[in-house]
């Protein structure tokens, strides 16, 4: 990971960057640059100037965004597991107790048949003609 984010873009930076503006220079400060670009600091002090490098420098930008993301995902999936355990183990306890209720209903007589019938209305629907 780290020749991913940090030394393959500043290689790149010193590679393609020799313009007389530029002020990423020494390997040096292309690492520094590096370092400074992934950890969202950005000082501003050492930065890419011709327009193929910028390119360049976005790279290790999405790398790292990237690579917080995975691991929020990770942590995320951790925390999800466990609460699937516990609803597991919620769901074997309940077993029983969805058994009995259902037995219980199976024991009661059934309701007596409503006085209404289907077509019956509960209350009177006035009608305007």
């Amino acid at each position: 990971m780290f020749f991913l984010v940090i030394a393959f873009p500043s290689a790149v930076v010193l590679l393609v960057e020799p313009a007389p503006g530029n002020n990423v220079r020494p390997t040096e400060d292309a690492v520094w640059w590096s370092v400074a670009t992934i950890t969202t600091v950005g000082y501003g002090d050492r930065y890419p100037v011709i327009g193929e490098g910028l390119p360049w420098a976005m790279a290790p930008m999405f790398c790292v965004v990237a690579l917080f993301g995975a691991l929020r995902g990770i942590v995320a999936s951790l925390f999800l597991c466990r609460v699937k355990e516990e609803e597991d183990e919620i769901l074997v306890a309940m077993r029983p107790l969805r058994a009995e209720i259902a037995a219980a209903r199976s024991a009661q007589k059934p309701p007596p048949a409503s006085p209404l019938t289907p077509r019956q209305p509960r209350i009177a629907i006035p009608t305007f003609a």
